[in-house]
């Protein structure tokens, strides 16, 4: 996943740098490597399949603020508002390769 550096610190009141970013995702074992695209430091996160946590800018923001105790400047990042009240319909054709869904 590829996140600009200016898109994670709109979401601080703190400016991180790309090294401090970095540095504070390798601490939770989340590999990145800055790149440069027109002037602008763009951060390349490899996630691993158990860090599905992080598998979003909001995961992301959210890890950073755990790890360097930071508080997030806007709290409806994290909550979303749902603006549809539309159902689909899921049929299940092999109950044998799912016994059980719900809705």
């Amino acid at each position: 996943m590829k996140l600009p550096v200016t898109w994670i610190n709109e979401s601080f009141k703190k400016d991180y740098s790309a090294d401090d970013l970095s540095d504070l995702l390798t601490l939770s074992g989340i590999e990145s490597e800055i790149e440069k695209d027109k002037g602008e430091e763009i951060l390349d996160i490899s996630l691993t399949p158990n860090r599905a946590d992080c598998f979003s800018y909001k995961g992301i923001i959210q890890e950073i603020s755990a790890l360097d105790n930071a508080k997030i400047k806007y709290e409806d990042l994290l909550n979303p508002e749902i603006h549809h009240k539309e159902f689909m319909n899921v049929e299940v054709q092999s109950k044998e390769d799912c016994p059980v869904f719900y809705d």
